[in-house]
């Protein structure tokens, strides 16, 4: 920040940060660190970390990681280099330290990759603890490329080559997609995919659009080893340029058709870190993308996956990205990570089972067309977390880095977005609205089973008016909270035009307040305040409220609805106005108020959230009932002081021009 203090900080480690690992005791992790530029050519820094105690070989050998990074600075994929990987040809000795010390020398060999030297303190040539330095050229990571849409399988997996045996369509060594997955899972310095498929090949459409269709007759194989595919690299592919939440101007030009085939492309154990961008993948009976348990932190960056290839209709996978494993990012913040899922039957994205944490879905459409504003066959279901799995951030993350490029548009069908799991982050996201954020396509609206979920903004000072979600032209209620959750916040939204309640506690409508607040269920069933005033004078409106609401600290929160109040006379809550904190000493009703910007005739609602030091938020309760603000008259004479008051010569200077005392409060009309 510009006074000096921490913006946005993200921790690396063996629990956090997306770190694979695996770190052990006395690693010494982190010991030196440096930048290496964009090592991977994704446009963000990528950094270099020292582990000089790390045993790999022996014991305290060390061991340095080249970590690929998200804009937000989680590690999206890494590189060891010690005495048993990364192919270091000079072998290290007990107790070397390698990597008490790291830095980049830039290019030194003219290869258009960085060149590193890495410091052994404790190296014994020619004595004991001499010490090393070690100048090391990095390579770039081998590639395979696809050049034929054909399904045979690799001649010889393992040898480095990508060959089938047969010749493609313009008399070259074919390279099937399925021999590339072949080759990949059997040597380990290959990591990517690419494309180079000639006009020539019979899987060219020639369109216009025009694209090449790779259709398996059978799934392919599962993936085990890191890889990217790339389907960018095919010529005429250009990521998105277009910020969430607009519409997306993506071409793709490799076609993944599941017809006859199940799954689609499916990562294992062996594959953490692996990247799928730039493909459309459609009409698999099964899932379109899958992580089995136990593979971690697979990215799926721009792709369209269950709609045609321009995506303007739907090709329908079952699934369109599911997952047992942990950190899978679905997009980011960047626009060129958007993807499309939508048309799909049963739902976009699923993370399913506990080992399905810290998940991210960022900037993407899901169950709309191309232009976001239109629905596209909408899934059954939204975004589902279940059978444990949780810790999702579903939008802004809040951290300061991107957070205006990481609202997803969600059209979910007849059941809605499904979140069982605890402890997620649902912020700044588009439910039923289309990319401009007033179209109402229609749909099904979030609901939240898990406790500690946070909807909207943690007002701590960062990107809180991004976080604010939009809730609007649901068919139900925008939110409901179910079962035994609790501890679910709901702040800083937008909710209007919904069939149902904005926030909806148990499902079944308005849930009148009780004596004392002693009901249970679903955030405690927490009593929602209740007006008894609303006067609004000189562009402010003081409004008294009674609250009747276990002992604490309390944030109320005032909206007005220009598109008037709910048909039950609670809430919604249309735009956020401002919001006071209140401490309730938990002796049944009593009264406070909060002063917020407004004007006579404001349609307002309340709700309420425990508070707790931090500020850490808890339960929110339902939309208060609604009061319709009405004007300050000093003089009891049926106008409004404000217009009583009126400015006439526009100089607002009452010395100047005065007029009569209209209103009799002492203060000449002016």
């Amino acid at each position: 920040n510009t006074d000096g203090t921490v913006k946005a900080e993200q921790k690396i480690s063996s629990t956090a940060g997306g770190l694979l690992g695996p770190l052990d005791n006395t690693d010494y992790f982190g010991v030196s660190t440096a930048g290496v530029g964009d090592f991977d050519g994704d446009g963000t820094p990528d950094l270099l970390v020292g582990a000089a105690r790390d045993d790999d070989g022996g014991t305290d050998r060390g061991a340095i990681y080249l970590l690929s990074l998200s804009t937000s600075g989680t590690v999206e994929s890494q590189l060891k280099i010690s005495n048993t990987s990364g192919g270091l040809g000079a072998g290290l000795d007990n107790g070397d330290y390698f990597g008490t010390w790291v830095s980049s020398l830039g290019d030194l060999d003219g290869d258009d990759l960085p060149d590193l030297v890495v410091g052994a303190p404790f190296d014994d040539d020619g004595g004991s603890d001499h010490g090393a330095a070690y100048v090391i050229g990095l390579s770039e990571p081998a590639a395979v490329s696809v050049n034929s849409t054909a399904d045979l399988a690799d001649l010889v997996p393992g040898d480095g080559i990508c060959d089938t045996g047969a010749t493609n369509s313009e008399g070259a060594d074919e390279c099937t997609l399925r021999a590339a997955i072949e080759e990949t899972n059997a040597t380990a310095s290959i990591d990517i995919i690419d494309f180079a498929l000639p006009l020539s090949d019979p899987g060219y459409v020639a369109g216009p659009p025009s694209y090449w269709v790779i259709a398996p007759a059978s799934n392919l194989p599962a993936i085990t080893d890191i890889v990217t595919i790339d389907g960018y690299t095919q010529a005429g592919s250009s990521a998105n340029t277009v910020a969430a939440p607009g519409g997306l101007d993506t071409v793709l030009k490799v076609r993944l058709d599941g017809t006859s085939a199940v799954q689609g492309i499916g990562f294992n154990p062996g594959a953490d870190g692996s990247v799928v961008r730039g493909l459309n993948i459609a009409n698999f009976a099964s899932r379109g993308i899958s992580m089995a348990p136990g593979v971690t932190n697979v990215e799926i960056s721009g792709n369209f996956i269950g709609t045609n290839i321009d995506g303007t209709a739907a090709n329908s996978n079952t699934i369109g990205v599911f997952t047992n494993g942990a950190g899978l990012r679905v997009g980011s913040g960047v626009a060129a990570d958007r993807n499309l899922i939508s048309g799909n039957s049963d739902l976009p994205v699923r993370f399913s089972g506990v080992g399905a944490q810290g998940g991210i879905v960022q900037g993407n459409l899901l169950g709309t067309d191309v232009t976001g504003m239109s629905i596209l066959a909408a899934s059954n279901w939204g975004v589902m977390t279940d059978n444990g799995a949780g810790s999702l951030t579903l939008g802004v993350d809040g951290d300061g880095f991107d957070d205006a490029g990481e609202a997803n548009i969600v059209i979910a069908g007849s059941n809605g977005s499904s979140l069982t799991g605890s402890a997620s982050v649902i912020a700044g996201n588009h439910f039923g609205v289309g990319s401009d954020g007033a179209t109402a396509l229609g749909a099904v609206g979030l609901g939240i089973g898990g406790s500690g979920t946070r909807v909207g903004s943690n007002w701590d000072g960062t990107s809180d008016s991004l976080e604010a979600n939009l809730f609007s032209g649901l068919v139900g209620a925008g939110i409901s909270i179910a079962g035994a959750a609790d501890d679910v916040s709901v702040l800083g939204n937008r909710f209007w035009g919904n069939g149902g309640l904005g926030i909806d506690l148990g499902g079944g409508g308005v849930t009148e307040n009780d004596p004392n607040d002693v009901d249970t269920g679903p955030n405690g069933l927490l009593n929602f305040p209740e007006m008894t005033s609303a006067v609004s004078s000189y562009g402010s409106t003081q409004i008294d409220f009674d609250l009747d609401v276990p002992a604490g600290d309390y944030r109320v929160e005032a909206f007005v609805n220009p598109s008037g109040a709910d048909p039950t006379g609670n809430g919604e809550g249309e735009q956020f106005v401002g919001a006071t904190v209140v401490s309730h000493t938990g002796s049944g009703t009593e009264s406070f108020q909060v002063t917020i910007s407004g004007a006579p005739g404001d349609i307002i609602s309340l709700t309420a959230t425990e508070q707790m030091p931090g500020p850490v938020f808890g339960s929110t309760s339902e939309f208060s009932d609604v009061a319709a603000a009405v004007c300050a008259d000093a003089d009891s004479d049926g106008l409004c002081d404000d217009n009583e008051d009126a400015n006439a010569d526009a100089d607002n200077d009452p010395a100047t021009n005065p007029g009569p005392d209209t209103d009799g409060d002492t203060i000449p009309n002016y």
